[in-house]
């Protein structure tokens, strides 16, 4: 499964995470409510999605490594 995201983050704080490609096994609306948790929690930490666990992770990586990015130095990633 292939997730990316791009994540803006101003003054600290996540604005969005929004999914930019979807290569994945199964349909990509499974994961459509993802990117409102992640700017809801301010975290990575979304709910896992039994019926698209590939998804899921695909996309809660992509998310941590944007942040992870964005952490050390720019405001977007």
């Amino acid at each position: 499964a292939d997730v990316q995201v791009t994540v803006v983050v101003k003054a600290g704080k996540i604005q969005s995470a929004d999914i930019t490609s979807c290569d994945t096994q199964y349909p990509c609306s499974l994961i459509d409510g993802l990117p409102a948790q992640v700017v809801a929690r301010q975290s990575d930490n979304v709910d896992l999605i039994t019926r698209a666990t590939l998804s899921y992770s695909a996309y809660r990586d992509a998310v941590h490594q944007a942040l992870a990015k964005a952490q050390q130095g720019g405001q977007s990633a």
